[in-house]
């Protein structure tokens, strides 16, 4: 999704979970992994998983900051 340019390095993303009162926060790393709370993701699952403490779907659960787009509608179907 960097090299589509879809994401960019650094780029914020967000997870809002109105019910818990909780916005989770992760950042987009340069070989396209994420840092939630400083620790490395490979996948938005990954990140999803840890922040929620139990399953989630990281691809339906972050959204880009610019402009709240979930991620997992930025993926190509090859």
């Amino acid at each position: 999704m960097i090299e589509a340019g879809d994401l960019e390095v650094g780029e914020a993303l967000y997870w809002s979970r109105p019910r818990l009162g909780v916005r989770h926060e992760a950042q987009v790393l340069p070989n396209g992994w994420l840092s939630f709370e400083g620790k490395p993701y490979r996948t938005p699952s990954g990140a999803a998983v840890a922040a929620a403490g139990s399953q989630a779907d990281g691809w339906t659960a972050w959204r880009r900051e610019r402009d709240g787009v979930i991620i997992g509608s930025l993926r190509k179907v090859h």
